[in-house]
């Protein structure tokens, strides 16, 4: 396992060569697991690596209007997308449908108490595309019993990245979450287990709280690494050219 990883979401707005000159600057190399509708999608946008960009695996996602991301909530056809992935790296979110309206928490609610008619069929795919793959699975840091009403589950076979988004808690909340989530990695195989910072940009509801400073974001590397993290995700690769003094964002980066 890599010691950092970057998802990328919006590959299709990015400068490459800006980001690439960025990063040959700051003698910075990164790699990535890039968004892409397909494998035939994910083989063209594999252009976009250079010297100091690896596009590690893929990163699959659906149309808006069919979710997004997976779950056991998502169709037998929509699930079927992932085989084409076999044998490539993949990154696979593990999240409900995303939602058309409404809060995020009304959303989550509302989903934690459906039934996942596919949740066998999604596990059954997912565990024979990783006989040829190294598979991440991606959710949120809630115990095991909340995520896999989402369609989370344990596989020796796989990697796992959990979510440390501080930017989405509250300031005053924030040292209940850190309490929480230091217990929450007492429960993880740190050896498999990534652990993604973020927001330094906005993601795909375009509304998502970042960080306000470089500041907070080294706060939040600083908590991890006490914590005994060895694997670390962020989120996301596009934030570099879109925040004020990146030189200082990537220097952060560096001292994990």
């Amino acid at each position: 396992m890599e010691r950092i990883i970057f998802w990328c979401e919006f590959p299709n707005k990015i400068n490459w060569k800006k980001l690439n000159e960025l990063l040959k600057k700051n003698n910075l190399k990164v790699n990535t697991y890039i968004s892409c509708k397909n494998k035939k999608d994910f083989l063209q946008k594999k252009k976009f690596s250079s010297k100091n960009i690896n596009i590690l695996g893929a990163w699959p996602v659906l149309p808006k209007t069919r979710g997004y991301w997976f779950s056991g909530f998502t169709e037998k056809k929509d699930i079927d997308l992932l085989k084409e992935f076999k044998g490539i790296n993949i990154k696979i979110d593990i999240e409900p449908p995303i939602p058309k309206k409404g809060s995020l928490n009304i959303w989550l609610t509302n989903y934690f108490l459906k039934r996942q008619k596919n949740k066998k069929y999604l596990h059954e795919v997912i565990k024979e595309i990783s006989k040829k793959s190294n598979v991440i699975l991606s959710t949120f840091p809630c115990p095991n019993f909340a995520v896999k009403r989402y369609g989370f589950f344990k596989d020796k076979s796989l990697t796992y990245n959990f979510m440390y988004y501080s930017t989405f808690i509250p300031k005053i909340l924030r040292p209940l979450y850190r309490l929480y989530y230091r217990l929450f990695m007492l429960t993880k195989d740190k050896d498999k287990t990534y652990f993604a910072l973020g927001l330094i940009s906005k993601g795909i509801f375009n509304n998502e709280p970042v960080y306000k400073s470089v500041k907070e974001f080294r706060k939040d590397i600083k908590f991890l690494k006490k914590n005994k993290a060895k694997h670390f995700v962020i989120f996301r690769l596009g934030s570099l050219l879109e925040r004020k003094n990146p030189n200082e964002w990537i220097k952060a980066i560096k001292e994990i």
